[in-house]
């Protein structure tokens, strides 16, 4: 890159990155002229309805006035890449408008995602024409369409609103840019409101400025409206935003004026202020109008320039310097303008011409020549390829031009020089540039490249002749035409549209055009970034890139560091002889280029050894002592000393090539000796101590390679077999730890090598090594490394050395820079601690014989393979060890239990563990009923007598806890063994009678399972008979022990019989236990009862009988009545009629019954009948329902059954009496909630609260009250309380002659309790009767309680004085009818006594008449 020169501007050191890349699908261009289809008349017919408005529009298009957008300006904008971009707040965002396709990426990511898309978008004819515009927060992003519209949306791609212009309609064919807009901006300058975001402007190219208030949550509301046509007439060609103006450039009358060519408004620019009222828009003076002179016009000439506007050199960009105070211009000329803000002073001008580097040549333009003899006239139909397309501000100084040539130059104000270099940044296309944000600006080219001219790609070779003759015959023309597209002279054009026109009305084939070759096009778009950067920043970026050469050129023109080219170049590079030479060999610093040696692992092994021995060169005792002198200067330094492989093979005879051998290695060693002389150990700097551990690394990765050479078989098979991933794991671990893991890969031979030439550091742990074997692997595999005595001696392993002792492998250098002194063997004794013992370079023979015991324990805990531990222990024998009997014998039983009985899980650990009755119980586990007793003569006998070796008697108790253990679930199993012992059999199994017997009686007894009794009496039926005459006492025993379980088994054979299962071990526990005996028995009753279908007369009398003989012979510790009773009781609950009446003939149904002597025939007493039979009418109770439910009959048929008196049988007949008077008053309770309620008075008073007129039934509820028991006993209390709820419920209802009648009960009986409710009566206002009431209030004054009397005795002489009242009236009223005021007076008292006395008698007739008719029962 050239520097400037004095005076210069700075270059630009900078960067293209690629953000994001779209390769579009191959597109097929041109083909075939596609046939219309039949002649004029019938495309007449068919299809110009259809294309009617389509040349309708076509026709006013070019009749109607020209259009706004002048043809240079067209050429220019239609030669803009089909893409659009859009950047937003400093790049922070990115909009790229496809074909039909919105993307929206973000910078966090470097616009690597895409954070929002809409596929949806519509597909625009002229999509070159669409502008992209953000708003300032970032929240909108406006896409205008060439028609016109314009939509908005939000960050994610969706679309918002969509904005038409006047006049549009759509879905009708878009013929022209006419509408297109020439500026789509967001302003912030007049949003009031805070609902509203920002303001959209929409200019277009007529000169109309549309304004909307948008919002992305509120929509758009329409503004208002401003036309530039008074300026511009002809329309305008450029707007933009400056602050709070609006800079707009077109065609103008002052363009005309020479002496303006200095402002602004002589070149079309116009500066207007935005206003926030009426008319909106104020154009800014730029000369002074009162000074200036406008040209004379003539007449002529302004018809003229009506009907031929001149053509000017119009602005077609804009742009605002980010200080706002320059503006840069665009002209159609091509040519680039500088002005001043806000005074619009032209500042700097260049033509085309005089623009530095305009006429730049896209290289990528040079890759595609025109085949020799194919060359056309250059004839351009678009924009000149030197003009510039794109203008944008790098900054105050410096501005962005972007041409149709795809040159790119960041270009200065002063003098137009392009920053970048020496020549310009060319894109592929048109490219696309930004405002520049950070010293960067993003940018959008298009590649385009032609993949293939012919139809089809895809044929073979044989049928490309064919395909060629194919084309010509169907593009004859088309090796005259190029892929380029073209414009030809007037002539041609006319001959084709003729041409067109006659096969258009014709439909002949003669008049068909010719078709142009088809092309395959395939074209892909990039969003690039142009950075400014720093040399390093550059300099890595080059490295990054595998740009070497470039980065090598900037390090040495900037003075970089060349050795991070070589490492980059050597990271990406395979390791090999030639990238050791040409990369590695290139790098000077020391430190990389030893971690790299160290590090970096070749995938030969050739290069291997190579980068090792390099790094030995660059740490032998040359650099050793010039780091102490310090002469290094920290870079690798390659010593001169002889190599450390020599070939072999020398052609040259054996002696001569020995005592040349020897002449080397004395020379080197006298060399050795006089550099080591320099060197003091004791005083190593801190960096020598670096570079001999890097040696002495060195040396150990050579080591394991020259050990991996010896496990793949020598050096001839190496190479083939060689693992790079191998070795550097290999290499990486220590002696110890890789041989262990060879040991738990299997892997002998691998332990056999390490232990040949690494035995120093693994012959000491060589017994945990072999621990480190896979438990399931043959010892017969590894039988060469198990250790082998004679005694107590142990046999030693003979070692070999790979290579001699290098100088830094000696104690005084080991010891001056040795950190770490860790045994690399301590992993392996904290993983198995066990394993400490067997540490150490001497063994003895009872040290080795305790791991061959260890170690055959641990196989066979770990593998549960026994052979494999049987194996060890043999080959342990055989090798001399010894002590190892007893576990041989071990493992020989757990042999047969695990591989002849199928005990696989049995391990010797638990076999060990085990008590021979629990080793009993296994070996005969898996045998089935048709081998067992065969199981038993070859498993069972030979192991107990065994036992019996080792202990005598012990073979006859372990059979016998063996049955008696195997009983308690099954004794089909015993019963084979007692089968096959009896004395008839040849060989018994128990030879011994008395064993047999004793056996016998136990496992029956031990018996857990109901289901077991025909074996248990089969078990009985192996027993020997009782020999008469004197037998031994212990048989006699026997015997009697035999007939107490053959009376066991019966009762348990009659008990299953009615369907109740127990063992003779139960009924032996419960016989002599009352309460255990009772449950049996009632099981045994209850089950009968619940027997479908029922039990007859003589079955129940027979259950009966044979309880008693259960009594008698088993149950003897309970009475014979309890047997009745259960079976009374079963009875009584068994829910049939029948069953209950036969439970009334069982017992004692009448208290003067005379008792029978004999207690099986007598019936059940008269107390413990009525106990049962209250019981069970209250079970029936409980459980019913309702007062209509079966159980209620079958209750009152229990409590029947009892002929005499007695008052718990009354008690429950009340009970269910009372039950069934309560439905009448709309109580409909469970049985149960009427007996388990505590008060019982609250159901009188829900009866009362269920029927409004229950009250005038006063007998019935005194009734209902008594068969509740209300009250208990006490009748009187529960008159009380039942009047004094009648009388309110009265009250309560307004009867107050019901409610009279009761209150003059409570107050005939004392009833104190009544005095409340005479209280409320006597207060009745509305009730007539006075006299009652006063009696009320006497009786409520003289029981209620003392703060009461007050306000009793007011309401009493109110009562009185109304009194008074009705007898004054009543006499004043006799007065007036007699006229004897003196003697009505005097008889008046009288008078009055007698019709009280009338009224009292009234009274109480009416209160029995009403308690007559509730006494009439139910309604």
């Amino acid at each position: 890159m050239a520097h400037p020169g004095p005076g210069q501007e700075e270059n630009i050191l900078y960067e293209l990155l690629v953000h994001a890349e779209w390769p579009l699908e191959p597109e097929l261009h041109g083909g075939a002229a596609i046939s219309l289809g039949g002649n004029f008349f019938y495309r007449t017919l068919t299809q110009t309805p259809a294309n009617i408005w389509s040349l309708a529009s076509s026709l006013w298009a070019y009749l109607s006035s020209a259009s706004p957008v002048s043809p240079s300006l067209a050429k220019l904008v239609g030669g803009r890449c089909g893409w659009q971009l859009g950047v937003g707040a400093q790049g922070a965002v990115v909009a790229v408008v496809q074909g039909a396709t919105l993307e929206i990426r973000a910078k966090k990511d470097e616009f690597a995602s895409v954070v929002g898309k809409n596929t949806n978008l519509y597909l625009d004819p002229f999509p070159s024409w669409r502008c992209v515009a953000w708003s300032a927060d970032c929240s909108m992003v406006g896409l205008a369409y060439s028609s016109g519209a314009v939509e908005v949306f939000n960050t994610l791609g969706t679309s918002i609103f969509t904005i038409y212009p006047p006049r549009y309609r759509e879905g009708a064919p878009q013929v022209d840019t006419s509408c297109a807009l020439a500026a789509l901006v967001f302003s912030d300058v007049r949003t009031q409101k805070i609902k509203w975001a920002a303001e959209l402007l929409l200019v277009d190219y007529k000169g109309h400025v549309r304004s909307y208030l948008v919002s992305p949550t509120e929509g758009y509301q329409e503004s208002h409206h401003f036309s530039l046509t008074r300026v511009y007439p002809l329309g305008i060609s450029a707007a933009t935003l400056y602050r709070d103006f609006l800079l707009v450039a077109g065609s103008c009358s002052f363009m005309n004026d020479t002496t303006l060519k200095r402002n602004g408004l002589g070149h079309g620019i116009t500066l207007w202020r935005m206003l926030n009222d009426h008319p909106f828009y104020k154009q800014v003076a730029t000369i002074d109008e009162e000074e200036y002179l406008p040209p004379s016009i003539g007449v002529w000439e302004h018809i003229m320039a009506r009907w031929s506007p001149p053509h000017h050199d119009c602005i077609f960009q804009l742009s605002v310097s980010p200080s706002s105070r320059h503006l840069a211009a665009l002209h159609t000329s091509g040519s680039l303008s500088i002005w001043e803000l806000p005074s619009l002073r032209k500042k700097k001008f260049w033509q085309l011409p005089d623009q530095p580097d305009h006429d730049a040549r896209n290289p990528s333009f040079e890759e595609y020549v025109r085949p020799p003899g194919r060359q056309k006239p250059s004839v351009v139909c678009g924009p000149p390829r030197s003009h510039p397309a794109e203008l944008s501000w790098w900054s105050e100084a410096a501005v962005i031009v972007a041409r149709y040539s795809g040159s790119v130059t960041v270009s200065s104000v002063a003098s137009l020089r392009n920053l970048l270099g020496e020549s310009p940044e060319f894109l592929e296309g048109v490219p696309q540039i930004s405002e520049a944000y950070e010293r960067a600006f993003l940018s959008l080219e298009v590649e385009q490249r032609a993949l293939n001219k012919r139809l089809l790609n895809s044929f073979s070779e044989g049928t490309v002749g064919e395909e060629q003759e194919q084309q010509q015959e169907e593009y004859p023309d088309s090796e005259e035409e190029d892929e380029d597209d073209e414009e030809t002279s007037l002539l041609h054009k006319s001959s084709k549209l003729a041409r067109s026109v006659l096969y258009w009305v014709t439909d002949a084939e003669r008049f068909r055009p010719h078709s142009r070759r088809p092309r395959v096009v395939q074209r892909t778009y990039r969003l690039l970034c142009l950075k400014s950067t720093t040399p390093e920043e550059l300099f890595s970026r080059k490295i990054e890139n595998e740009e070497y050469g470039e980065a090598l050129a900037l390090a040495r023109s900037y003075g970089l560091d060349c050795d991070r080219v070589y490492q980059q170049q050597w990271r990406r590079s395979p390791v090999t002889v030639a990238s050791i030479q040409d990369y590695l060999a290139k790098i000077r610093k020391r430190s990389w280029v030893l971690a790299e040696c160290l590090s970096r692992v070749p995938e030969d092994i050739d290069a291997t050894k190579e980068l090792l021995l390099y790094g030995l060169r660059g740490t032998d005792l040359e650099a050793i002592i010039a780091i102490g002198e310090g002469k290094d200067e920290g870079e690798f330094i390659v010593c001169g000393g002889e190599d450390l492989d020599f070939e072999e093979g020398l052609d040259v005879p054996q002696a001569e090539y020995q005592v040349r051998m020897q002449e080397r290695a004395a020379k080197e060693l006298k060399r050795r000796h006089q550099l080591l002389s320099q060197i003091n150990f004791a005083s190593l700097t801190q960096e020598q101590k670096t570079v001999i551990l890097a040696r002495q690394k060195l040396l150990t990765y050579l080591d394991r390679l020259a050990t991996y050479e010896v496990l793949l078989g020598g050096a001839h098979l190496a190479p083939e077999h060689y693992d790079a991933g191998f070795y550097d794991k290999f290499r990486s671990q220590s002696a110890i730890s890789a041989t262990v893991e060879f040991a738990r890969d299997g892997d002998w031979g691998g332990v056999d090598v390490m232990f040949t030439y690494h035995g120093e550091d693994t012959l000491p742990h060589r017994l945990a090594v072999l621990s480190n074997f896979p438990p399931t692997l043959g010892p017969y595999e590894y039988r060469a490394l198990l250790p082998e005595c004679k005694g107590d001696k142990v046999f030693a392993w003979e070692q070999e050395r790979l290579r001699d002792e290098d100088w830094c492998e000696e104690p005084a250098c080991w010891e001056a820079v040795l950190q770490d002194k860790t045994d690399p063997a301590d992993f392996l004794y904290e993983e198995r601690p066990a394993l400490d013992k067997f540490c150490g370079e001497e063994l003895d023979g009872a040290l080795v014989s305790v791991w061959y015991q260890e170690r055959a324990r641990e196989v066979e805990r770990c593998s549960h393979f026994v052979d494999v531990a049987l194996d060890l222990l043999k080959l342990g024998r055989e090798r001399g060890v010894e002590n190892l009997e007893e576990l041989l014998d071990a493992l020989d039983s757990l042999e047969v239990m695990v591989y002849e009985v199928g005990l696989s899980s049995i391990t010797l650990d638990k076999f060990l563990s085990l008590s021979d009755d629990e080793k009993v119980t296994q070996l005969m586990s898996t045998s089935t009923p048709e081998t067992y007793i065969q199981n038993i003569r070859r498993w069972l006998l030979p192991f107990l007598a065994r036992c019996e070796k080792g202990q005598p008697g012990s073979a006859s108790s372990l059979l016998r806890a063996y049955m008696v253990a195997t009983a308690k679930t099954d004794l089909s199993l015993p019963l084979k063994i007692l089968q096959h012992s009896r004395p008839d059999q040849p060989s018994a199994i128990i030879q011994s009678a008395e064993d047999m017997m004793g056996v016998a009686v136990e496992c029956v007894y031990a018996c857990e399972r109901e289901s077991q009794l025909p074996w248990a009496i089969a078990c009985l039926e192996c027993l020997p008979e009782r020999e008469s005459g004197r037998s031994s006492e212990s048989l006699s025993r026997l015997h009697d022990l035999a007939d107490a379980l053959e009376a066991h088994l019966n009762a348990a054979e009659l008990l299953s019989a009615y369907g109740v299962n127990v063992t003779p071990r139960h009924l032996r526990e419960i016989q002599g236990d009352v309460d255990l005996v009772g449950d049996v028995l009632t099981k045994v009753t209850r089950t009968a009862a619940k027997r479908k279908p029922r039990m007859g007369d003589e079955e129940w009398r027979r259950l009966l009988y044979d309880t008693l003989e259960l009594q008698q012979k088993v149950f003897a510790c309970v009475e014979p009545q309890v047997c009745l009773q259960k079976v009374i009781e079963a009875l009584l609950g068994s829910e049939q009629p029948e069953n209950i009446r036969l439970a009334g003939e069982l017992m004692e149904t009448r208290a003067d019954h005379s008792p029978v002597s004999n207690p099986y025939l007598q019936q059940l007493p008269f107390s413990r009948a009525v106990q049962l039979v209250t019981e069970a009418a209250t079970h029936y109770y409980n459980s019913s329902e309702s007062h209509t439910d079966q159980a209620i009959d079958l209750a009152l048929q229990c409590l029947n059954l009892i002929e005499s008196e007695h008052e718990d049988v009354q008690r429950e007949k009340d009970l269910i009496a009372a039950l069934q008077i309560l439905p009448d008053f709309g109580i409909n309770k469970l049985p149960l909630q009427v007996r388990l309620c505590e008060d019982r008075l609250t159901l009188v008073g829900e009866c009362m609260a269920g029927r409004s007129t229950a009250y005038r039934h006063s007998s019935l509820l005194q009734h209902l009250a008594g068969l509740l028991r209300v009250c208990g006993e006490d009748s009187r209390a529960r008159q009380g309380k039942v009047l004094t709820l009648i009388a309110q419920a009265a009250l309560k209802a307004g009867d107050y002659t019901a409610a009279g009648g009761a209150c003059d009960q409570l107050v005939g009986g004392e009833h104190e309790e009544g005095w409340v409710v005479c209280e409320a009566l006597g207060r009745a206002a509305r009730f007539s009767d006075l006299h009652a009431r006063g009696r009320y209030l006497d009786f409520a004054l003289t029981h209620a309680s003392p703060d009461r009397l007050e306000d009793l005795l007011a309401a009493r002489n109110e009562v009185e004085l109304a009194v008074l009242y009705r007898k004054v009236n009543k006499q004043i009223e006799q007065q007036d009818t007699t006229g004897d005021s003196e003697e009505a007076f005097v008889d008046a008292p009288d008078e009055m006594e007698e019709e009280e006395e009338e009224e009292e008698e009234e009274f109480y007739d009416g209160s029995e008449e009403v308690e007559g008719a509730a006494g009439g029962g139910a309604f």
